[in-house]
């Protein structure tokens, strides 16, 4: 197997594992301070997110031409931002805080910089979930790069004060679109070619 479809696999399949979790995560209530579902499902998320970041490569193997530099900054963004929340955040919540909590410190609000840095992760989610819709239009990947265009279209509308159920939405459309451009690299090569004779008559 070739080091592109390794990484395409990985990603694929930790992209579908995180929207999973996610969503359950929304749904069961354990991504609310103080769940008793927050640490198993948090280190799940963790590893499901260094996962992802070892399969995130896969956007930039093979990529065509046209589309690169965005997807580039895009890619940089998400494994900044994947790295912090989905793999940083995930331990901490659900290892470090709860061993501190048995310690008797009261950590019902959790760490104040964590918020603080959210407000700047927010934005830059923004940023690189557009840049990589962007970059896969240019490349002739429409479907992905659709469904990527519209995380960021919800991703800031999750900026202002609304039910976190909307930021989720957001965040499961933009792995929702990497995981379709890891299926792409696992694709037929016939798909391929179709794309890219749709590329070459744009």
């Amino acid at each position: 197997m070739s080091l592109s479809r390794l990484c395409a696999g990985t990603l694929l399949v930790s992209s579908v594992i995180l929207i999973c979790l996610f969503v359950l995560m929304e749904v069961t209530g354990a991504n609310q301070p103080g769940s008793a579902l927050s640490t198993p499902f948090e280190s799940l998320q963790a590893i499901a997110g260094i996962a992802a970041l070892l399969g995130l490569p896969a956007l930039l193997i093979d990529h065509p031409r046209r589309g690169r530099v965005p997807t580039l900054i895009g890619y940089v963004l998400v494994f900044i931002i994947a790295a912090y929340t989905l793999v940083f955040i995930a331990l901490t919540m659900g290892l470090v805080l709860p061993w501190v909590a048995a310690h008797g410190v009261d950590v019902a609000q959790g760490p104040a910089v964590i918020g603080a840095i959210f407000f700047v992760l927010g934005p830059l989610q923004v940023l690189a979930t557009a840049l990589l819709g962007a970059g896969a239009l240019r490349a002739g990947r429409r479907a992905a790069g659709w469904v990527l265009v519209a995380g960021a279209a919800v991703n800031v509308v999750a900026l202002a004060p609304l039910p976190g159920f909307v930021g989720t939405i957001a965040t499961v459309l933009l792995f929702a679109g990497i995981a379709m451009l890891a299926a792409h690299q696992l694709a037929p090569r016939l798909v391929r070619a179709g794309e890219m004779a749709a590329v070459a008559e744009a």
